[in-house]
């Protein structure tokens, strides 16, 4: 927790999420519990990733007209 600066709670529903997503596993000894990484399923993620076109020339075309938005809702012209 102290690392990621969130809660417990918070870091749980984040670990949940990612064993939903199958991108880490999990292992309960006690009370504790351990999320190793599922390196089957980021291999598969990683060669999904590695398969999508590349989208530069578009990206490009849209911050030529002004029209490229960032991840925090802004648009850059």
């Amino acid at each position: 927790m102290p690392l990621f600066g969130i809660s417990q709670p918070a870091v749980s529903k984040h670990m949940s999420r990612l064993k939903a997503a199958g991108l880490v596993k999990e292992s309960r000894k006690w009370m504790w519990v351990f999320y190793p990484l599922n390196k089957t399923r980021l291999a598969d993620v990683g060669m999904s990733l590695n398969n999508l076109p590349d989208m530069t020339n578009e990206l490009n075309d849209l911050k030529e007209k002004g029209l490229l938005v960032q991840c925090d809702g802004t648009v850059k012209q």
